[in-house]
Parts: C-alpha cells; structure tokens; sequence
C-alpha cells in the first residue's frame, strides 16, 4: 500500500507541475525532465534522480523571475525521492518548492494546497500521521476554498 502511495503522488505531483515553464526556449531542460519521469516509469530510479538533478541545475542557472522552472524541476526531483523513500530529500525538497509557490501566488493557491499535500505525503509514507495530519488539513482547506 504505502508504494502506492508513493507512486499516486509521483504521478499527481509531476501532471500538476508538468506544465509550469515548458516553452521552446526550454528545450535542454524539457528534454531532461521528460527524460527523467520515464526513467523512473522504467524502473531505472538512480539515473531518474541524476536526470533530474540536471534539471535542477539548469533551472537554477536560468531561474525566470516568476521560477516556474526552478519550481518545476525541485518538484520532479522531490517526488522521484519521495517515490524511492529518500524521504529527508524529498522533504527538503518539497519544503524548498512550498517556499518558492507561496512567495509566488500567497498561502491559499491551489498550488500551495498542492506543494502542502506533497510534503504531507512525505510523512505519511514514513508512518508520522500526526506530522502529516495539519499538512492534509492544509491542503483540504485550501482546496475548499478555492473549488
């Protein structure tokens, strides 16, 4: 069950994210995002996560004022971690993306609720049900308020 999980919100964290910042002039990075996620579907979990690394490295040297990039790219790497059970990566990871999303759009964007929902997802997986609890709670309340 709990790889299930871990692969439903690999899944939802990188269609929700997919989107943000992939224009032509991204191409480089594109190409290693889209390679990554099929490295992962493939199994091949080590080279998925040094892809996304690239990624990462390449959307921090070109980071656009609004960093839908660099948000983009934290959260792929963040959810092959959290999809390995590297779960102080994906953590850091995610908490670093949440950072960045609510500078961006304020505490109650649907894409908070979604950054929220992944970091709890985090402890979730590990068994920590009272860490993970305000992180839902967070996250259904935005949801609500915003659908």
């Amino acid at each position: 069950m709990n790889r299930k999980i871990q692969l439903v919100t690999f899944l939802m964290s990188i269609v929700l994210f997919a989107t943000l910042g992939f224009t032509e002039d991204n191409s480089e990075f594109n190409t290693l995002s889209n390679q990554a996620i099929e490295l992962y579907k493939n199994g091949q979990y080590h080279s998925a996560i040094e892809v996304a690394k690239k990624a990462l490295e390449i959307a921090e040297q070109n980071a656009s004022p609004d960093q839908s990039l660099l948000s983009t790219a934290i959260n792929n790497l963040a959810s092959i971690h959290l999809a390995q059970g590297n779960y102080a990566n994906a953590e850091s990871l995610f908490m670093r993306n949440l950072k960045i999303i609510e500078q961006k759009y304020g505490p109650d964007h649907l894409e908070v609720a979604t950054c929220v929902n992944n970091l709890a997802s985090v402890y979730l997986s590990q068994g920590e049900y009272a860490r993970a609890e305000p992180f839902f709670k967070r996250a259904l309340t935005i949801w609500k308020e915003n659908l």
